[in-house]
């Protein structure tokens, strides 16, 4: 190839892997606003934990690096909207923010209802709720489904909680009917309270999976996010992620939990 052609190739060929590379000639620290109490999700006094993994190392692929910031669920739109933060998950468009920037999903919740066995309450399906005394997760009625919201608008004794390890101690104590949360949390609180909710507690899985996303101030920003979180996925490092937290060695396998 003569030497005119062959610096055009190198030149193109250049040109093409800094297109496709991931950029970071723009990285910035991003302050990411994060629901306390929200194991194994979120590890406050770690830094860590499976979700907070997911969303940094998403970030990172276009060198972004990050800083969570811990606050009641119900501060995390507040936190946005205010600019003292970057981001905020785990959120989705149920919040009714509308001046941000929604992600694609990085993860799904399952909520759940948790009675006492002794208790002897059917629940089959939402409705079934009417009447009940219950202790949700903050914001539960704006992010579950919405006839759910229905059912306990008129309930005196409906309250949302953002410790969600008290709804476990509640529901123990007899102070509430039934618990709502995500099932992976549930699980963690009751099995770090020394609790054997197989033996004591029913699960009733009555509602949808939900998808959560982060949501960003920047447009940019939740580009870059999404290309690092379809990188995870396509070479597996999502999964890996999630088994890393949830394979058989850790807490869940200690206790003979199995995680549907």
């Amino acid at each position: 190839m003569p030497e005119k052609d062959f610096m055009k190739f190198i030149g193109k060929w250049l040109i093409g892997l800094l297109i496709s590379a991931p950029s970071f000639s723009q990285a910035k620290e991003i302050r990411l606003a994060v629901g306390l109490a929200l194991p194994p999700y979120y590890l406050s006094e770690q830094q860590s934990g499976l979700e907070l993994e997911i969303i940094k190392e998403s970030l990172a692929y276009k060198g972004h690096t990050l800083t969570p910031v811990f606050v009641p669920f119900a501060r995390l739109i507040p936190s946005l909207a205010s600019g003292f933060v970057d981001a905020a998950a785990p959120v989705n468009e149920g919040s009714g923010y509308l001046a941000g920037f929604y992600s694609n999903s990085h993860i799904r919740y399952k909520n759940i209802a948790v009675t006492l066995k002794s208790s002897n309450i059917e629940i089959a399906n939402i409705a079934d709720l009417a009447g009940l005394s219950i202790v949700a997760f903050q914001n539960a009625t704006s992010y579950l489904e919405p006839h759910y919201g229905e059912v306990v608008q008129r309930n005196s004794r409906y309250s949302e909680k953002s410790r969600q390890d008290l709804q476990i101690r509640m529901l123990l104590s007899k102070r509430t009917d039934a618990i709502v949360l995500d099932e992976k949390i549930f699980k963690y609180f009751a099995i770090n309270q020394g609790v054997n909710y197989e033996a004591e507690m029913a699960l009733h899985p009555i509602f949808n999976s939900v998808d959560y996303k982060v949501i960003f101030s920047d447009a940019k920003l939740n580009q870059d996010f999404n290309a690092g979180l379809d990188h995870l996925k396509e070479t597996g490092r999502y999964q890996a992620i999630i088994d890393s937290y949830l394979a058989p060695d850790n807490w869940f396998k200690k206790v003979n939990v199995t995680i549907n």
